[in-house]
């Protein structure tokens, strides 16, 4: 065995190759020429650069030099006697075969196969098989192995990596491209990514066997922008990028592609780009700019001033109420827009609250023009996820408010009030009833001119149900008979008695301009609300001055409102009494209507004035309003509503009661619950003949009505009592005295009883003892004639 080779001894070849066609072993070369006992042809197969291996005729190996024993894994005899087929793979045998038959066919053949070698593992060989001939017969073959696993294993490498970018080509959302573009603007796609099948309805295939024109596979309206921006790239060589739309089966896509450019030697540029599908993302930008279109329409529309800072505390948003409070901000310091220094500081601190994470919110007041504003504030951090990027700042006016509120307490606490001064008018209307009766009652009895004592209790009397009449005036609850009447006769009337009330240092102007307005109201009730007014206007110029009275009708619409808009739109009379005098502070002006509210208590001043003008406004619908301040006067306006043209005058005429006859012998039964009222009722009744029933309750009443075996002529009850009211009895009583007449008496009228204080069968208090005989004596006779 040779050194560096396995052959068998005495082994004499011949090679067909044409170079080395010749004996290697020979006996008949010259002496001088016979090869050294160093070289054999073991030296040979190892200087080649690769696996030799010699085969015997029938296939198996008789040698194999180092290189192709290192390569197949074995060493020493482990290769002898296999054959090729052996040495190679399953899945290349077949092949190998077909190749030695052709080696045996005198053909060398050159081919690539996988060998397994002893241990299991593979690898790849270019194989050079040559057959040998000895004379004339096949003797064997010599296969040369160049090692290529590197080479298959890099190529296997490029295939796994060539597939990927083809699958990924083909699933990329957009298309994968590289064209060739000519000066004549012509268009060859040397390559396309399968995806563009989906955009196009053309294959890649097809697309890459012709040339055609840019306008051929992009939207027309696309085209020229698309062409000069590749003759631009063609011109600068330099990387660009285009948008662009393809149309396929009615579908519009949106393409975005970006691409490199390279010169070519034909004058052509080759450009190697993708053209990503950006249609999702212009349906989310439309969305986006739709949703930003909205915001800033919300944003920009909000009735309060609203602005954004970013983490600096400047300006980056403003809507136009927020530009109109501090003018064009944008991009300024929250430091640099506020003048006012505590403003400034609580500004500062609620931003680095909310650049923390919190919401922090004021109520601050500012002067403005001389007046003081109050507003709202809050801010609130902006975030992006967790992350706070910014303040979102809210103003919110809250002066109308505050002085709505006001006005809605002002107006609770007046209704409030009122509800105690109707409770405690009625109480005191039924003591007045008593007083006034028995005065009239002693003056029945005594002879001669009346005693000067009961003038004087009679004078206080009327003077005391004046002051109720005030309190029930204010409290919305006074016994009023509205009528149509005539605005300008009522100022005009009550002129010849203003002149006598004020004096000479007073200056008195009286204008009426309603063009004869007219008005549903009592007109006593309004003539008594002017000279209130008046009187006090005269009491706030103690130096003289003017005051004017005027009346004019108005039409308030909602373009045109009243001074301070509390007044719903329509059409008013208006009567404004102003004066020069010296005026109201804030805190007088705000509690001018509270009854018993007084800044004269030294000159007597009983506190009703205004209330009860605020009552009798009221009272016909009306609305007040008063402007005053220190050293300015005083200017009160009364707003009535006119009366529609077909409206009929409300209200009875009563007529004189002195005309009705008094007196009769007719039976009463008189149900009070307040004893002095139910004495002098009683007692006047009987003085003027009638029999007379009574009881304390309706309870009562039905016990007396049932006993009583006679007819009772008439029932004469209050109308709120215990156990029962006045109308809940007389409809009881009626069921069993159907022919029996009725007559209410009430110091006050509820919303809870419904009864008509202008109509013949109500009788207010205080009443005398005449207004009383009048009254039942009209009603029996009513009754009879019935």
């Amino acid at each position: 065995m040779s050194v560096g080779g396995i052959a068998p001894a005495n082994c004499s070849l011949k090679w067909s190759n044409s170079i080395l066609e010749r004996r290697i072993f020979t006996q008949s070369l010259p002496v001088d020429l016979k090869r050294p006992s160093w070289l054999n042809y073991s030296h040979l197969a190892d200087a080649i650069p690769g696996g030799v291996l010699a085969f015997d005729e029938k296939g198996r190996t008789i040698y194999a030099n180092e290189r192709s024993a290192q390569f197949l894994g074995g060493v020493g005899d482990e290769l002898l006697g296999k054959t090729l087929v052996e040495l190679t793979t399953n899945d290349w045998a077949e092949e190998v075969r077909e190749h030695l038959l052709k080696v045996r066919n005198g053909d060398r053949a050159t081919f690539d196969s996988c060998f397994q070698d002893i241990t299991g593992g593979e690898s790849w060989a270019r194989v050079t098989l040559t057959p040998a001939f000895e004379e004339e017969d096949y003797v064997g073959a010599v296969a040369i192995l160049a090692d290529i696993s590197g080479e298959r294993r890099m190529e296997d490498k490029l295939r796994e990596a060539e597939l990927r970018l083809h699958d990924v080509a083909a699933h990329t959302p957009g298309i994968i491209f590289e064209l060739r573009y000519f000066p004549d603007r012509s268009v060859h796609l040397e390559y396309v990514s399968e995806s563009a099948e989906r955009y196009m309805g053309v294959s890649a295939e097809e697309l890459m066997l012709r040339e055609t024109e840019i306008g051929a596979l992009i939207h027309e309206d696309d085209t020229s922008e698309v062409l000069r921006s590749m003759d631009e790239a063609m011109k600068t060589l330099e990387s660009s990028s285009i948008g662009f739309r393809v149309e396929h089966k009615g579908k519009t896509s949106h393409l975005y592609a970006a691409f490199s450019v390279a010169s070519a030697d034909d004058g052509s540029v080759l450009m190697s780009g993708v053209a990503i599908d950006v249609g999702d993302l212009k349906n989310t930008e439309t969305k986006l700019r739709a949703s930003q279109a909205q915001l800033h329409a919300v944003f920009d529309n909000l009735p309060f001033a609203c602005w954004t800072l970013d983490l600096q505390g400047c300006f980056v948003l403003q809507n136009p109420p927020s530009e109109k409070r501090w003018g064009q901000v944008l991009g300024k310091n929250i430091s640099d827009v506020q003048a006012d220094e505590d403003l400034k500081r609580s500004w500062a601190e609620d931003v680095q609250r909310a650049l923390a994470g919190q919401s922090p919110r004021r109520n601050l007041v500012m002067q403005e023009r001389g007046m003081s504003i109050h507003f709202r504030r809050l801010i609130v951090p902006i975030r992006d996820r967790d992350e706070v990027i910014g303040v979102l700042g809210v103003s919110v006016d809250t002066t109308e408010q505050r002085r709505l509120e006001n006005q809605l307490a002002q107006s609770q606490k007046l209704d409030a009030i009122g509800r105690l001064a109707g409770g405690i008018a009625h109480d005191f209307n039924n003591l007045l009833t008593a007083i006034m009766s028995c005065v009239r009652l002693l003056e029945r009895r005594l002879e001669g001119p009346p005693r000067r004592e009961l003038q004087i209790i009679r004078d206080g009397a009327q003077r005391a149900a004046e002051l109720t009449r005030q309190l029930l005036a204010f409290a919305k609850q006074e016994m009023v008979e509205p009528r149509r009447a005539v605005i300008d006769e009522i100022v005009i009337k009550s002129d010849r008695l203003l002149r006598r009330l004020i004096g000479e240092d007073i200056e008195l102007v009286t204008l009426a301009n309603s063009r004869h307005a007219e008005v549903i109201v009592d007109p006593v009730r309004i003539e008594q609300a002017i000279i209130n007014l008046v009187v006090n206007a005269r009491d706030a110029m103690p130096k003289g001055g003017k005051i004017s009275v005027r009346c004019n009708d108005v039409d308030l619409s909602e373009s045109s409102p009243s001074v301070d808009g509390s007044i719903p739109p329509g059409k008013y009379a208006l009567i404004v009494v102003e004066d020069t005098g010296v005026g109201m502070s804030e805190e007088t002006r705000v509690r001018a209507f509270e009854p018993f509210f007084t800044t004269r208590q030294d000159s007597g001043g009983t506190g009703l004035g205004l209330s009860s003008v605020y009552g009798s406004v009221h009272q016909a619908q009306g609305f007040v309003t008063l402007e005053s301040a220190l050293g300015e006067g005083t200017n009160v306006g009364l707003y009535i509503p006119l009366a529609p043209p077909s409206e009929q005058e409300l209200g009875t005429e009563n007529g004189e009661l002195d005309d009705i006859p008094q007196g009769g012998t007719e039976t009463i039964l008189v149900v009070e619950d307040e004893p002095l009222v139910m004495s002098v009722a009683c007692q006047s009744l009987r003085m003027s003949g009638y029999t007379v029933l009574k009881a304390r309750s309706s309870r009562l009443a039905l016990e007396v009505a049932s006993r009583h075996e006679g007819q009772i002529d008439l029932l004469l009850t209050d109308v709120i009592m215990p156990h029962g009211s006045g109308p809940e009895l007389a409809a009881q009583l009626r069921e069993a005295r159907p022919d029996i007449a009725v007559l209410f008496m009430s110091g006050y009228t509820s919303d809870r009883i419904d009864i008509d204080p202008d109509s013949d069968d109500f009788l207010a208090k205080p009443f005398t003892p005449d207004v009383l005989d009048a009254k039942v004596r009209k009603i029996i006779d009513r009754k009879k004639s019935e």
